[in-house]
């Protein structure tokens, strides 16, 4: 009986000194290099300007002016980033969100600077979002000065939707 106790005891010794072991500095001062830094995947990573993407729904570059963007219900933001041309002041999205009621955001230099709100029909607006307005119209953004790139976000909550937008530059 006493030596089972003792045998109990001893590997409950021996399985705490396994856990202290990665703590413990090497004879030298120094410590497992494996446990001085933080992990690099820990790290947020960034695009041109500095907005970290909240998900893989990210489309190709495309130039201002260039052919429309569409698309559906995606369960979450998709981003559109756009480069501007030289010179461009502000934006134009012409956008058409339809009947039911999707959500267009503009970024540039990580800050929000411009958003369609909430639009569609009231009639599909299963989700009770307070509505902006009808689905189809045009959002002018003015953007920071030397800004290169927007991203276009779309937040979509309801399956059956769809959406499309062009992007245009405007220059002083």
């Amino acid at each position: 009986m006493n030596l089972t106790r003792l045998t109990v005891a001893a590997g409950a010794v021996a399985a705490a000194g396994i856990l202290l072991a990665p703590a413990v500095a090497h004879a030298d001062g120094t410590k497992d290099p494996k446990y001085q830094h933080p992990p690099t995947t820990s790290q947020p990573k960034s695009d041109d300007d500095g907005v970290a993407p909240i998900n893989n729904k990210r489309a190709p570059v495309k130039q201002c002016g260039q052919e429309s963007t569409s698309g559906e219900f995606t369960g979450e933001p998709s981003h559109h980033p756009y480069e501007l041309e030289a010179g461009t002041t502000s934006i134009t999205v012409d956008y058409d969100t339809f009947d039911v009621p999707d959500k267009i955001n503009v970024y540039a230099k990580g800050k929000l600077v411009g958003t369609t709100g909430w639009r569609g029909s009231e009639s599909e607006n299963t989700n009770r979002h307070p509505l902006k307005g009808v689905g189809e119209d045009e959002l002018t953004v003015a953007v920071p000065a030397n800004t290169t790139s927007v991203d276009v976000v779309v937040i979509t909550d309801l399956q059956g939707t769809a959406w499309e937008f062009t992007v245009g530059c405007i220059k002083a």
